[in-house]
């Protein structure tokens, strides 16, 4: 059993951060930090398994200030979970990071069933629209509207992340409305645009397992590079970032090194989007998102975009109470007042403040 167990990436004396984590949907980042053993108790890191990590679902809260200026919200991988996709073996969980950086961002992390096989039990047959549509209301519920909202996505995350956003543009219902307006950047970390090997590879197991235990066959598909479903997903994306009215930026990383076993899980040419810029990060599509720390260069490419970003919202920001506040001197406050101005005689003047704007007047006694 312990043979089976390592196929699946997980020892039976090593059990992941999430079989741990409680469920709750609010936590500290202290808290995730604590739940990381030392780092001299950390075993190596073991051959990618790309198959099975379970995990708690919904939204996990790492910081939450009284007044948000922003909101990041992270969203994990295929065979990912919300903590251990962030977490490096040495115990850094770099969400936790961010929040001391940015202190008035409220940091989330989103979790959903992203198994191809499950051990102990089956996979659940979630399609990608399904845990889209669970991403969109769930930050939706988290967030308030006209705060600037960040998407930070691995791999299958970012396939996750375009379906939520699809969604919620086509919405009639006001939160998702908001949601979407709300959207100003998605950062793609590894996020198969065109497809995947890690499809081909999961799905050769799978097959092998399936005799035991159901596997999630819909998520898999969806990677395959001729997939169907990806082509449409990814045409209506990218058609709607190109709409003149809608202002997301995005950014793409890719991973540089290869995975043993497997090769490059989603090579440059799938995780980049021509039109939007990218970067490569010196590590596998596994540790990718697992940062040794501040100094970690991959840790400082994503700050790096992340303070574009945030710098160029609070341009934004100060230019449009700027605009404001000249349009208010312009025109008095936004009111327009018309009548007459009179003399002893009879009205001298009549019409509105703007007609008046360039007169001179002198009021007197008139002796």
């Amino acid at each position: 059993m312990d043979k089976i167990r390592k196929v699946f990436g997980r020892s039976s004396a090593t059990p992941a951060p999430s079989e741990s984590t409680s469920s709750a949907l609010v936590s500290t980042p202290s808290a995730h930090l604590a739940e990381q053993p030392p780092a001299s108790t950390q075993t190596s890191t073991p051959e990618y398994t790309p198959l099975s990590t379970t995990g708690p679902e919904g939204i996990s809260t790492i910081s939450n200030p009284s007044n948000p200026s922003l909101y990041i919200v992270f969203v994990h991988g295929l065979t990912g979970n919300r903590d251990t996709t962030w977490t490096h073996p040495n115990g850094t969980f770099w969400p936790s990071l961010l929040a001391q950086a940015h202190p008035t961002a409220k940091i989330m992390t989103f979790g959903y069933d992203a198994d191809v096989v499950r051990l102990w039990g089956m996979a659940g047959s979630n399609k990608l629209r399904d845990h889209g549509k669970a991403l969109a209301y769930a930050v939706a519920d988290q967030t308030s509207p006209r705060i600037p909202v960040i998407f930070i996505a691995h791999s299958l995350g970012g396939l996750v992340v375009e379906q939520a956003l699809l969604l919620s543009w086509r919405a009639n219902e006001a939160s998702l409305q908001d949601l979407f307006s709300a959207t100003a950047a998605v950062l793609f970390m590894g996020t198969p645009h065109s497809g995947s090997a890690l499809a081909f590879w999961g799905r050769t197991v799978a097959t092998y397992l399936n005799m035991f235990h159901r596997t999630n066959r819909e998520i898999l598909g969806v990677l395959e590079p001729r997939s169907e479903v990806l082509a449409a997903v990814e045409q209506d994306f990218q058609q709607m970032l190109l709409k003149p009215e809608i202002k997301i930026d995005v950014f793409c990383f890719y991973e540089e090194l290869a995975m043993t076993g497997v090769g490059k899980v989603v090579p440059e040419e799938s995780a980049i989007l021509e039109q939007y810029p990218n970067l490569p990060i010196h590590a596998n599509h596994s540790d990718m998102t697992k940062f040794t720390g501040e100094t970690d260069p991959g840790f400082a490419s994503v700050c790096g975009r992340l303070k574009t970003w945030i710098d160029k919202l609070q341009g934004e920001k100060a230019g449009a109470a700027e605009l404001t506040r000249k349009e208010v001197l312009k025109d008095g406050g936004g009111r327009v007042y018309s009548g007459s101005v009179n003399s002893s005689g009879g009205p001298i003047f009549m019409g509105d403040q703007n007609a008046a704007r360039d007169q001179t007047f002198n009021f007197g006694s008139g002796k």
